[in-house]
């Protein structure tokens, strides 16, 4: 199930929500992984947003405290290098149709990041 408040991607003046969490690669990697408090609306317990500079995705926001603060030590916004795999974004609310239902999107973006 997606996260209601999912990543954002600021691409070319807009901003689409992404159904990926960058950020987790890198996370998985640190030697533990840092405490932060997760709610039903925010299941990772951080919200980033990243924008496409330059061909490379990069961070240029990440709310939750523990999240943000190792990230201060990185230096944001800095380029993602440890993620690679697809970006899949729209802008405003999901709609179903069809049945069995299917989700889709209006003005979808997908991104190949390798």
């Amino acid at each position: 199930m997606p996260t209601v408040f999912g990543d954002r991607l600021c691409v070319d003046d807009r901003v689409y929500t992404i159904a990926c969490h960058p950020l987790e690669p890198w996370l998985a990697s640190l030697p533990e992984r840092p405490l932060v408090r997760t709610t039903p609306f925010r299941q990772h317990g951080y919200m980033a947003t990243w924008a496409v500079v330059d061909d490379a995705l990069i961070s240029m926001e990440i709310s939750g405290q523990t999240v943000a603060s190792l990230l201060d030590r990185l230096k944001v916004p800095i380029a993602a290098r440890w993620f690679s795999g697809y970006v899949h974004g729209w802008p405003g609310d999901r709609r179903d149709t069809g049945y069995p239902p299917h989700r889709f999107h209006d003005d979808e973006i997908v991104l190949e990041i390798a």
